[in-house]
Order: structure tokens, then C-alpha cells, then sequence
């Protein structure tokens, strides 16, 4: 496993995401500071990895934007997330949908993702399902 690039237990991770996609002000330093190769916790493009570059927000002048991160973003989608359509929450989520209707999902993305990014290249689709 480990000549094929699968993460091992007892070996340090190189990669990171967020419970629930929570990322505050602080994670990305802290990413960087401990030197992960990637994080798929953001959701800034649909298909195409990107580097996160710090905001500092004005509410008067323009956003400052810092320098990209070494941290590669595999980006993530509710829409790709199995949570909104099987996990029942009352009042919020209905849940119990077909498993079926949640793969055609999946299968659709990808399907669109491969005749329309360039060349057919999709460097990245991130399917997120809930633990058990």
C-alpha cells in the first residue's frame, strides 16, 4: 500500500480535511506550519485543485489577498457530500433518499467534469461520504 501512495497509520499524514469543512482564519498557517502537502476542506472551484491564498476582509476598501499557499486545495461540494441527501435531520434535512439517486449525482458530475474541462482532464473530484 504504502508503494502506491496510501497514507499508513504511524506514518505522518500529508493531507488534511476539516470535520464538516470547518476552516477558521488559523488553519491554513497551521497547515503550512506543519508542512501538509493538501488540505480538501474549501470549496473555491468545482473540479480544478487550487493554492488558498490568505484574505484579510475591509468592509471600506478592497479585500487584501496574501501570497498562495504551498498547500494544494482539492476542493469540495455539498453536491458531491452524501450528508443533504441520506442523513435525516428533522426540520432541516428530509434524508432517506435513494442511494441510486445520490450515485447518478456523482456519476453526472463526472460525467459533465470529463466532456467539458479542458481536454477531458479532471484533476480532482472529491465524493464525501459520512462515517458509519
Amino acid at each position: 500500500m504504502l508503494d502506491h501512495g496510501h497514507e499508513i497509520v504511524g506514518r505522518r499524514p500529508r493531507g488534511y480535511r476539516s470535520p464538516s469543512w470547518d476552516f477558521s482564519d488559523a488553519t491554513l498557517g497551521i497547515l503550512e506550519e506543519f508542512e501538509f502537502a493538501w488540505d480538501s476542506s474549501l470549496m473555491g472551484r468545482d473540479f480544478t485543485p487550487y493554492r488558498p491564498r490568505p484574505v484579510v476582509v475591509h468592509r471600506e476598501e478592497p479585500n487584501e489577498f496574501g501570497p498562495p499557499s504551498p498547500v494544494l486545495e482539492l476542493p469540495v461540494s455539498w453536491y458531491m457530500d452524501d450528508v443533504p441527501a441520506l442523513d435525516h435531520v428533522p426540520g432541516l434535512l428530509a434524508g432517506l433518499m435513494s442511494t441510486e439517486g445520490v450515485f447518478a449525482r456523482w456519476r453526472d458530475t463526472f460525467d459533465y467534469a470529463y466532456e467539458n474541462e479542458p481536454s477531458g482532464n479532471i484533476r480532482s473530484q472529491s465524493v464525501t461520504t459520512a462515517p458509519n
